[in-house]
């Protein structure tokens, strides 16, 4: 158990850190799953404004459509990130999070399969 001093029990800090760290570290990866997610969709969103301005009409159609894509399954993982939090569900909220990521990253190489 350890040695008692003025109500404190020696080892006990670390194994407080410990459930304190249990308890709010999911939490910090869904927060930091919805940050990837977000910066991995804007990065692909400026992706695909940066490769716009030499298109075709057709080319800028499948933009706008992988655009509205994007934003969309950005704002899903978001609102889905945020709900896991809400109902104390955080592995629920890190999945949902870096949805977007994962999205972004199988888009792109959709994108890039799709030029050859």
């Amino acid at each position: 158990m350890g040695i008692v001093r003025a109500g404190w029990v020696a080892g006990s800090g670390l194994r407080d850190a410990w459930v304190v760290m249990s308890s709010i570290g999911p939490s910090i990866l869904a927060v930091l799953g919805a940050l990837v997610g977000l910066c991995a969709s804007g990065l692909l969103l400026i992706l695909l404004v940066a490769s716009s301005p030499n298109s075709t009409p057709q080319q800028w159609a499948q933009i706008r459509g992988w655009m509205v894509a994007v934003m969309a399954v950005a704002l899903l993982g978001l609102g889905g990130a945020v709900w896991g939090l809400v109902v104390k569900r955080p592995w629920v909220a890190a999945g949902a999070g870096l949805a977007p990521a994962f999205f972004s990253l199988a888009a792109f190489v959709v994108m890039l399969r799709s030029q050859r």
